[in-house]
């Protein structure tokens, strides 16, 4: 998918997950559904990986 299809928040400059996920979904006919979720590991350095090994190990 190139980035021209990708979709962006309103307002943001960036590219976020959701919005590429959904439309890639879309244009390749794919089914995509939300999950509810009460667990939510936010990732984004090498730190919050090392956090989130430590947390998922202990669940």
């Amino acid at each position: 998918m190139s980035s021209q299809s990708a979709h962006k928040a309103p307002g943001s400059n960036e590219f976020g997950l959701p919005q590429t996920a959904i439309a890639a979904a879309k244009s390749l006919g794919i089914p995509f559904y939300a999950i509810p979720e009460s667990f939510w590991l936010q990732i984004t350095s090498q730190d919050d990986l090392k956090m989130a090994e430590t947390a998922l190990a202990k669940s």
